[in-house]
């Protein structure tokens, strides 16, 4: 006898946690509790991303990224952070990452504009 509806439902939506990358959950965790010092440091998240790009590079490096939340006062892992943010593996991560994964946003390209929730 095969498990009823719920049970397969679960599996399933089980299965497709267990797939996701990076861990999922504890980044957007992370990415929240990223966001909420940001934004009491710098006030906006785009104010916080200019801040860590130092250098004024249009996007972020992991020495950057560290040496900035540093700057800023932050005391967690900022490698571990980057790596999490740097789910490509490019070794930098733009503003749009940035936006995405801490912001929790989608940045239009065409219009260059960002709404930043929560």
């Amino acid at each position: 006898s095969s498990p009823g509806p719920s049970i397969q439902g679960h599996r399933r939506r089980s299965l497709a946690a267990m797939a996701t990358p990076d861990d999922a959950p504890a980044v957007s965790d992370q990415a929240v509790r990223l966001r909420s010092f940001l934004r009491s440091r710098c006030g906006s998240l785009r104010s916080a991303f200019d801040a860590l790009d130092a250098r004024d590079l249009g996007h972020l490096s992991p020495e950057g990224f560290a040496a900035g939340l540093s700057r800023l006062g932050f005391e967690g892992d900022a490698a571990a952070l980057f790596q999490r943010l740097d789910s490509a593996g490019r070794g930098v991560v733009s503003f749009r990452t940035f936006m995405e994964h801490v912001g929790g946003v989608a940045v239009r390209p065409e219009a260059g504009s960002v709404s930043e929730r929560g």
